[in-house]
Protein backbone atom coordinates (compact mmCIF):
# COMPACT_ATOMS: atom_id res chain seq x y z
CA UNK A 1 0.00 0.00 0.00
CA UNK A 2 1.45 3.50 -0.59
CA UNK A 3 0.57 6.43 1.51
CA UNK A 4 1.01 10.01 -0.47
CA UNK A 5 1.13 13.04 1.36
CA UNK A 6 -1.61 15.51 1.14
CA UNK A 7 1.18 18.31 -0.68
CA UNK A 8 1.32 15.04 -3.72
CA UNK A 9 -2.21 14.24 -4.16
CA UNK A 10 -3.82 15.66 -7.81
CA UNK A 11 -5.83 19.48 -7.13
CA UNK A 12 -8.78 18.16 -7.16
CA UNK A 13 -8.53 15.63 -4.54
CA UNK A 14 -7.59 18.09 -1.69
CA UNK A 15 -10.61 20.46 -3.02
CA UNK A 16 -13.69 20.14 -0.81
CA UNK A 17 -16.14 18.63 -2.32
CA UNK A 18 -18.62 20.94 -2.68
CA UNK A 19 -16.07 22.80 -5.19
CA UNK A 20 -15.30 19.98 -7.57
CA UNK A 21 -18.16 18.89 -10.42
CA UNK A 22 -19.96 15.63 -9.71
CA UNK A 23 -18.46 12.73 -10.92
CA UNK A 24 -20.50 11.90 -13.80
CA UNK A 25 -19.78 15.25 -15.34
CA UNK A 26 -16.21 15.05 -14.78
CA UNK A 27 -16.18 11.87 -16.56
CA UNK A 28 -18.69 13.11 -19.46
CA UNK A 29 -16.79 15.44 -20.29
CA UNK A 30 -13.65 13.83 -20.46
CA UNK A 31 -15.12 11.44 -22.82
CA UNK A 32 -16.70 14.35 -24.90
CA UNK A 33 -13.15 15.54 -25.09
CA UNK A 34 -10.93 12.53 -25.93
CA UNK A 35 -13.45 10.20 -27.60
CA UNK A 36 -14.75 10.66 -31.24
CA UNK A 37 -17.07 8.13 -32.80
CA UNK A 38 -15.79 5.60 -35.12
CA UNK A 39 -17.12 5.80 -38.73
CA UNK A 40 -18.57 2.72 -39.69
CA UNK A 41 -16.79 0.52 -41.95
CA UNK A 42 -15.87 -3.23 -42.36
CA UNK A 43 -12.55 -3.49 -41.40
CA UNK A 44 -10.17 -6.73 -40.00
CA UNK A 45 -10.68 -8.54 -36.53
CA UNK A 46 -8.42 -10.45 -34.47
CA UNK A 47 -9.52 -11.54 -31.71
CA UNK A 48 -7.15 -13.07 -28.77
CA UNK A 49 -7.10 -16.95 -27.70
CA UNK A 50 -8.85 -15.98 -24.63
CA UNK A 51 -11.60 -13.82 -26.36
CA UNK A 52 -11.89 -17.02 -28.78
CA UNK A 53 -12.14 -20.22 -26.23
CA UNK A 54 -15.26 -18.15 -24.15
CA UNK A 55 -16.87 -17.11 -27.73
CA UNK A 56 -16.73 -20.80 -28.60
CA UNK A 57 -17.30 -22.73 -25.09
CA UNK A 58 -20.75 -20.97 -24.78
CA UNK A 59 -21.70 -21.99 -28.30
CA UNK A 60 -21.18 -25.37 -28.21
CA UNK A 61 -22.53 -26.21 -24.75
CA UNK A 62 -24.98 -29.51 -24.91
CA UNK A 63 -28.33 -27.34 -23.66
CA UNK A 64 -27.59 -24.89 -26.25
CA UNK A 65 -27.46 -27.41 -28.66
CA UNK A 66 -29.84 -29.78 -27.46
CA UNK A 67 -32.17 -26.45 -27.02
CA UNK A 68 -31.00 -25.77 -30.93
CA UNK A 69 -30.31 -22.01 -29.54
CA UNK A 70 -26.54 -22.41 -31.13
CA UNK A 71 -25.21 -20.94 -33.96
CA UNK A 72 -22.86 -23.93 -34.53
CA UNK A 73 -25.77 -26.83 -33.67
CA UNK A 74 -25.47 -27.98 -37.51
CA UNK A 75 -21.97 -28.03 -37.33
CA UNK A 76 -20.33 -31.06 -35.25
CA UNK A 77 -17.25 -32.30 -37.73
CA UNK A 78 -16.65 -29.55 -39.43
CA UNK A 79 -14.36 -26.85 -40.41
CA UNK A 80 -15.18 -23.69 -38.27
CA UNK A 81 -12.21 -22.19 -38.12
CA UNK A 82 -8.72 -22.30 -39.87
CA UNK A 83 -6.48 -25.93 -39.87
CA UNK A 84 -3.96 -23.11 -37.39
CA UNK A 85 -6.76 -23.28 -34.42
CA UNK A 86 -6.61 -26.50 -32.09
CA UNK A 87 -8.45 -25.57 -28.61
CA UNK A 88 -8.05 -28.52 -26.18
CA UNK A 89 -9.76 -29.05 -22.63
CA UNK A 90 -7.68 -30.74 -19.91
CA UNK A 91 -9.18 -31.75 -16.67
CA UNK A 92 -5.92 -33.63 -15.80
CA UNK A 93 -3.39 -30.39 -16.49
CA UNK A 94 -1.19 -30.43 -13.46
CA UNK A 95 -2.31 -27.45 -10.87
CA UNK A 96 -4.53 -26.39 -13.36
CA UNK A 97 -7.34 -24.45 -11.62
CA UNK A 98 -10.09 -26.96 -12.90
CA UNK A 99 -8.40 -29.96 -12.84
CA UNK A 100 -10.22 -32.86 -11.66
CA UNK A 101 -10.34 -36.74 -12.11
CA UNK A 102 -13.84 -37.08 -12.56
CA UNK A 103 -17.57 -34.40 -13.39
CA UNK A 104 -19.77 -33.19 -11.20
CA UNK A 105 -21.91 -36.31 -11.52
CA UNK A 106 -19.03 -38.76 -11.10
CA UNK A 107 -17.72 -39.09 -14.96
CA UNK A 108 -14.71 -39.99 -15.49
CA UNK A 109 -12.95 -37.49 -17.99
CA UNK A 110 -10.13 -36.37 -20.05
CA UNK A 111 -8.31 -34.57 -22.39
CA UNK A 112 -10.45 -33.84 -25.30
CA UNK A 113 -9.60 -31.56 -28.35
CA UNK A 114 -12.70 -29.42 -28.77
CA UNK A 115 -11.37 -28.03 -31.96
CA UNK A 116 -9.17 -30.22 -33.71
CA UNK A 117 -7.16 -28.28 -36.57
CA UNK A 118 -9.82 -26.61 -36.88
CA UNK A 119 -13.14 -28.89 -37.34
CA UNK A 120 -15.54 -29.02 -34.34
CA UNK A 121 -14.78 -32.21 -32.58
CA UNK A 122 -17.10 -32.44 -29.75
CA UNK A 123 -19.72 -30.73 -27.82
CA UNK A 124 -19.80 -30.16 -24.05
CA UNK A 125 -22.07 -32.64 -22.68
CA UNK A 126 -23.53 -33.48 -19.22
CA UNK A 127 -25.85 -36.39 -18.60
CA UNK A 128 -29.02 -34.74 -18.93
CA UNK A 129 -27.89 -32.49 -22.16
CA UNK A 130 -26.08 -36.12 -23.36
CA UNK A 131 -29.58 -37.50 -22.92
CA UNK A 132 -31.38 -34.80 -24.82
CA UNK A 133 -29.59 -35.31 -27.69
CA UNK A 134 -28.90 -39.14 -27.73
CA UNK A 135 -25.13 -39.20 -27.26
CA UNK A 136 -22.84 -40.22 -24.49
CA UNK A 137 -21.70 -37.71 -21.93
CA UNK A 138 -18.42 -36.27 -22.44
CA UNK A 139 -17.68 -35.77 -18.61
CA UNK A 140 -18.03 -32.00 -18.34
CA UNK A 141 -21.24 -31.30 -15.88
CA UNK A 142 -19.78 -29.02 -12.90
CA UNK A 143 -21.80 -28.24 -9.86
CA UNK A 144 -22.57 -24.89 -8.47
CA UNK A 145 -24.02 -24.42 -4.80
CA UNK A 146 -27.68 -23.62 -5.77
CA UNK A 147 -28.48 -25.11 -8.93
CA UNK A 148 -28.52 -28.57 -10.69
CA UNK A 149 -25.17 -29.89 -12.49
CA UNK A 150 -24.45 -28.15 -15.92
CA UNK A 151 -21.57 -28.22 -19.22
CA UNK A 152 -18.57 -26.67 -18.24
CA UNK A 153 -15.01 -26.57 -19.36
CA UNK A 154 -12.36 -27.48 -17.33
CA UNK A 155 -8.86 -26.22 -18.05
CA UNK A 156 -8.78 -25.19 -21.55
CA UNK A 157 -6.07 -23.64 -23.74
CA UNK A 158 -5.09 -23.00 -27.40
CA UNK A 159 -2.12 -24.62 -28.84
CA UNK A 160 -0.38 -22.40 -30.08
CA UNK A 161 0.63 -21.86 -33.81
CA UNK A 162 3.64 -20.56 -35.85
CA UNK A 163 2.60 -17.32 -35.93
CA UNK A 164 2.94 -14.65 -32.63
CA UNK A 165 0.08 -12.48 -31.88
CA UNK A 166 2.15 -9.51 -32.92
CA UNK A 167 2.80 -11.30 -36.24
CA UNK A 168 -1.07 -11.76 -36.56
CA UNK A 169 -1.75 -8.28 -36.27
CA UNK A 170 1.49 -6.81 -38.19
CA UNK A 171 -0.79 -6.80 -41.11
CA UNK A 172 -3.91 -4.71 -40.23
CA UNK A 173 -3.50 -1.34 -41.67
CA UNK A 174 -7.04 -0.26 -39.99
CA UNK A 175 -8.77 -2.96 -37.88
CA UNK A 176 -9.70 -4.65 -34.19
CA UNK A 177 -7.58 -6.41 -32.15
CA UNK A 178 -10.50 -8.02 -29.53
CA UNK A 179 -9.14 -9.21 -25.86
CA UNK A 180 -12.11 -9.42 -24.28
CA UNK A 181 -16.26 -9.23 -25.01
CA UNK A 182 -19.13 -8.19 -22.08
CA UNK A 183 -22.52 -7.93 -22.56
CA UNK A 184 -23.96 -9.23 -25.84
CA UNK A 185 -20.54 -9.30 -27.17
CA UNK A 186 -21.68 -12.43 -29.34
CA UNK A 187 -25.11 -13.42 -30.01
CA UNK A 188 -25.04 -17.14 -29.11
CA UNK A 189 -27.96 -17.90 -31.62
CA UNK A 190 -26.27 -16.27 -34.83
CA UNK A 191 -22.75 -15.68 -33.90
CA UNK A 192 -22.82 -12.65 -35.08
CA UNK A 193 -20.02 -9.92 -33.14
Amino acid sequence: MIIRAPSTLPICATRPRSARAPASARSSDWARRRCRPAAARWCSIRVSPAALSRTCLGAISGPSIARGTSFLKDRLGDMIFPEAITIIDDPHRPRGLRSKPFDGEGVANRRRAIIDKGVLTTWLLDLRSSRQLALKTTGHAARGTASPPSPAATNVWIEPGALSPQALIADIQNGFYVTEMMGMGVNGVTGRL
